[in-house]
């Protein structure tokens, strides 16, 4: 081995393995979420995804019906109506 290569590998050893020692040790010290709580919170979210499914069924069949339609249209004839014809006779 020449001379430079031995040096090299004495500053890696010196510098770099203390670095990736100390990596490693924050890697492996971070907290880890168990299974179990991973599990709960995906069955909370299919529970809160389901209700907001059936909260969107019920407005649909609200805005589609045929007695919403007709009162939206009987508001939007009161709207455009002219004043004369909505004020009341003297």
């Amino acid at each position: 081995m020449a001379w430079s290569t031995v040096v090299l590998l004495i500053v890696f050893m010196a510098v770099g393995l203390p670095m990736l020692v100390g990596a490693l040790k924050v890697w492996t010290s971070r907290p880890r979420h168990s299974s179990d709580e991973a599990d709960a919170a995906v069955q909370a979210l299919e529970r809160e995804m389901g209700a907001l499914r059936e909260r969107v069924k019920t407005l649909e069949a609200i805005v589609t019906d045929d007695g919403y339609r007709l009162n939206q249209e009987i508001d939007k004839l009161e709207v455009t109506a002219p004043e004369e014809a909505r004020a009341e006779p003297s």
